[in-house]
């Protein structure tokens, strides 16, 4: 998700639900600054959850397919440093069902709070829309280490920092995938392909994809030799053949479409696929616009 297209998705919803503030020439934070100032702090939490509104975009259908609010926010982090945010989310305490988030700038300085509240309001929101309804963001207020629900109705001031949040959720496992029980043997590499792209985001390792295969891990691995190839290369593969598809999306970055099809950064992404594809992305990208040209 570029920062285009989130600043795109923030002028739209500033529109909808203050149609009396202008968003020509105004970069984010003046537009959040305005909002906040009109109707105050809690109405910028609710322009970050307009987010949702993107839901069907690739990038953000990546992040809502995490398995739990925890894994949400790391695929958060890895986004952002796709993107070398200027600003950056990073996890200050963890354990079950509870995670403390803070929001904090690359060159060490100050962030506008209206930024943080935006950046809270949108993870919460991904958070819901991945499923987990029951989930409570809190902002954690320095002076008397108070807390204030940024989802609740009360009429508060705004805290005097607002770059710490606290998530909370009830754990809870979500029932897997029954195994495949009947895959023959000799589509056992196909199914494994569909398996991952289906959520190539995922961190797969062939125990979890040999259990959701109805296979040993052994198994699996032979039958992926037999094949001639190994687990870890069709890995590789089948993350290149979701970024192949992506590619043809001219509205998503290069970026955007290395971290939807599940590669740790940009520099590996670039390697990898070429090793399969025999060319760049780049260059891949620009073969499949002629190609659409030509059809046209």
């Amino acid at each position: 998700m570029t920062s285009a297209s989130l600043v795109h998705m923030l002028r739209a919803a500033v529109s909808e639900r203050h149609p009396t503030i202008a968003v020509d020439n105004r970069d984010k934070t003046e537009l959040l600054e305005a909002v906040a100032h009109e109707a105050g702090w809690r109405s910028v939490v609710d322009i970050g959850r307009c987010v949702l509104l993107l839901r069907e975009q690739p990038v953000i259908r990546a992040l809502l397919l995490a398995p739990s609010p925890a894994h949400l926010v790391e695929r958060w982090t890895l986004l952002e440093r796709y993107g070398h945010s200027r600003n950056y989310t990073v996890v200050t305490a963890s354990e079950s069902g509870f995670l403390e988030l803070r929001h904090q700038a690359r060159d060490g300085g100050g962030i506008a709070p209206v930024n943080d509240l935006f950046i809270w309001g949108l993870i919460g929101a991904l958070i819901e829309g991945a499923g987990f309804h029951d989930a409570t963001l809190s902002i954690v207020d320095p002076d008397g280490d108070r807390e204030i629900a940024l989802a609740s109705s009360e009429a508060t001031e705004l805290p005097a920092a607002t770059n710490t949040v606290r998530v909370r959720w009830t754990p809870a496992v979500r029932a897997a995938p029954a195994p495949d029980s009947d895959v023959p043997v000799g589509r056992t590499r196909e199914r494994l392909n569909e398996l991952i792209a289906a959520d190539p985001v995922h961190s797969w390792t062939v125990a979890e994809c040999a259990k959701r295969l109805g296979r040993s891990a052994r198994t699996l691995q032979r039958e992926l030799a037999a094949s001639g190839t190994t687990f870890s290369k069709a890995l590789q593969g089948a993350r290149v053949a979701v970024a192949e598809d992506l590619l043809g999306d001219r509205r998503l970055s290069l970026s955007d479409v290395a971290f939807c099809a599940g590669f740790s950064d940009h520099a590996h992404f670039t390697r990898i696929f070429r090793r399969f594809a025999d060319v760049p992305p780049s260059a891949f990208r620009d073969v499949l616009v002629k190609a659409r040209r030509r059809a046209d």
